[in-house]
């Protein structure tokens, strides 16, 4: 989780963080050694923290997309404000700091609006393939606003699951309008090329996303796997070895990124670097258990229609846990 956490921030936010976060502790411990518990040094500890809380909340915010920048800002900013001002003033502490812990409870009243029912309401009818009502559910929550990429690009979502790939092109270009700094957008229109099997234009916007992110381990992963079918092999090698420097999150992506990395290698000759990929798939179980189950689902219908294939080789390769890389690839590969 913490590993997911700092790549979506970014290297350099992320050592912004921890460098508010040593300095100030830092200059805490300091200040206790020096002057103890005296109540100078209390009041100073105590802005430290605030202060190092103000620089955290910034940092988050920044990495946000502005709606959710927005709430960020508008739940915790006045209660920060509002503890430092209980710290410069005592006399007034016991009634500041309530204002504080108020603002933080009345906040969630006014943010939680009829998004989340919406969002709840879609994700309803998606589970049961019924993504018109799904789609209806959050029309009315794109038109009321409008200038949101995040609702925007999730009906693009929509409309992609429900195969109107038309409207979900119009839908990540608005969302990229919007947000043109957001590798989000980008990454929707690579799956809607991807579903049409332009791989080419795929590449187009999955390289745009990872320009955007390049610490983020979805993009040169997604990239990984349009190289893998275009037989561009030293590029899936170049990609997936970013992808495993940075560390994947979850077992059913290291499986896959394995499998292609022993066909790239395969295909450049090097066999013996294609058996070692070979054998750490082996030792994915657990997400070759994942994919079977998800590409054996009702709804998988896209997933599986890109994927089946892969699983069905990675289960092969599991079972013959013996075989050379010839056996699964051959001259095909």
């Amino acid at each position: 989780m913490v590993r997911q956490f700092t790549q979506w921030l970014g290297k350099e936010r992320t050592r912004l963080l921890v460098v508010s976060l040593v300095v100030t502790g830092f200059i805490s411990l300091g200040l206790l050694a020096v002057a103890g518990t005296a109540a100078w040094s209390i009041t100073a500890q105590t802005l430290l923290a605030l202060l190092f809380l103000t620089i955290a909340m910034v940092t988050i915010g920044t990495r946000m997309e502005a709606p959710g920048r927005m709430r960020l800002f508008f739940t915790i900013g006045p209660s920060l404000g509002l503890a430092a001002l209980s710290v410069l003033i005592p006399s007034l502490l016991p009634i500041l700091l309530g204002m504080a812990f108020g603002w933080l409870l009345a906040a969630q009243f006014f943010i939680r609006d009829r998004m989340q029912m919406e969002y709840k309401e879609a994700i309803k009818h998606v589970r049961k393939q019924e993504y018109a009502e799904a789609i209806q559910a959050v029309n009315g929550l794109v038109k009321r606003e409008s200038y949101n990429p995040e609702h925007v690009r999730f009906r693009g979502e929509l409309y992609r699951l429900a195969g109107n790939l038309n409207a979900a092109v119009k839908d990540y270009e608005k969302a990229i309008t919007l947000a043109p700094k957001a590798p989000e957008g980008y990454s929707g229109l690579a799956e809607v090329y991807l579903q049409q099997g332009d791989l080419q234009q795929s590449k187009v916007y999955t390289t745009k996303a990872y320009e955007l992110a390049p610490e983020y381990w979805v993009a040169p992963y997604n990239l990984g796997m349009i190289e893998d079918r275009l037989g561009n092999s030293a590029a899936v090698i170049e990609h997936l070895s970013t992808v495993m420097s940075q560390g994947l999150p979850d077992s059913r992506h290291r499986l896959l990124t394995y499998l292609w990395l022993a066909r790239a290698y395969y295909r450049l000759g090097n066999v013996d670097k294609a058996k070692d990929a070979l054998d750490k798939l082996r030792h994915e179980d657990k997400g070759l258990k994942e994919w079977q189950k998800i590409v054996e689902a009702p709804e998988a219908g896209i997933v599986k229609k890109m994927l089946q294939p892969d699983v069905d080789l990675a289960a092969r390769v599991s079972a013959e846990k013996h075989a050379a890389p010839a056996a699964f690839f051959g001259e095909g590969a």
